[in-house]
Order: C-alpha cells, then structure tokens, then sequence
C-alpha cells in the first residue's frame, strides 16, 4: 500500500526529475518484498511442521 501510495505522488507531480527509481519509492518496494519473502517462509515452514 505505501509503496502504490508513493508511486501514485511521484507520478503526479509534473516535475521531470522525479523518477519511479528514487528512494521514496525503493523502501516501501524493498520493505513489501522482504515481508513478501519472509510471509512465505513462514508458511512453508509451519507447513512442513504440521506434517
């Protein structure tokens, strides 16, 4: 959500400096996809442990 929120800013703004690339929008971006990553290990995880 806070990445779609920071893409939604960036673009528009009518600046052409700002890029999709800037940090605003690669933290929120990195920070979901190691949520992402690691939501997935847990359930793989807890699976093999169900077994």
């Amino acid at each position: 959500m806070g990445t779609l929120l920071a893409l939604a800013g960036t673009v528009s703004e009518g600046d052409d400096t700002r890029s999709i690339y800037s940090a605003n929008i690669r933290l929120p971006a990195a920070t979901q996809m190691a949520f992402f990553g690691l939501g997935i290990a847990f359930v793989v995880i807890f699976g093999v442990l169900a077994i």
